[in-house]
């Protein structure tokens, strides 16, 4: 049986249940998702878009398929591109303005974490290993584009991938906070 999400197509082996995904004209599948055996209890997403695998667990294939689209996302985003949205509206919320978005998030400004169980379960389980919630943190660099929108926080290792904006709420302040304040004269 063959599905398409959004960008991947899946194919069900028939068997065990393991799914194989590809991508544009990639001759072999760019993600797998293997069902529990004898050795693990969960599901398991297996990403080959780029050099080298990444692994991801969880509770059944479809959170996974939705992970994959995240990943392969991510990817394009990585290489310059970005995925056209279908609506806009739905890329920044309840922001319906791009600029008031990108200025509510430029380097300087103060954001809360507020939203832990929002976005992609890798970004809600970077975030809980790292951050406090309702702690407010202060924005180091952002990076906004259209299928998503990532936030260095000033003191915080994310390892250099930052964190997804849909966990933050923008705190009211006047005026950013200078990144550097020991660099201002």
């Amino acid at each position: 049986m063959t599905e398409t999400t959004a960008r991947i197509r899946w194919q069900d082996d028939g068997l065990s249940g393991n799914h194989a995904g590809y991508v544009g004209t990639l001759a072999g599948p760019a993600f797998r998702i293997y069902s529990p055996d004898a050795a693990h209890d969960d599901w398991l997403l297996s990403v080959r878009v780029a050099a080298g695998s990444e692994f991801f667990y969880g509770d059944g294939p479809e959170k996974l398929k939705a992970e994959a689209e995240h990943w392969l996302t991510r990817f394009v985003a990585s290489l310059g591109a970005v995925f056209p949205e279908d609506d806009d509206s739905a890329v920044f919320g309840d922001v319906t303005d791009e600029e008031a978005f990108v200025a509510q998030h430029a380097p300087g400004r103060r954001v809360r974490y507020a939203k832990t169980d929002a976005g992609y379960p890798a970004d809600q389980k970077m975030a809980a290993d790292l951050l406090t919630p309702g702690e407010v943190y202060t924005i180091a660099w952002s990076d906004i584009g259209f299928a998503s929108s990532r936030l260095g926080l000033a003191g915080v290792e994310s390892r250099g991938q930052g964190f997804n904006s849909v966990l933050f709420e923008p705190v009211d302040d006047p005026e950013p906070v200078p990144s550097h304040p020991e660099e201002e004269r």
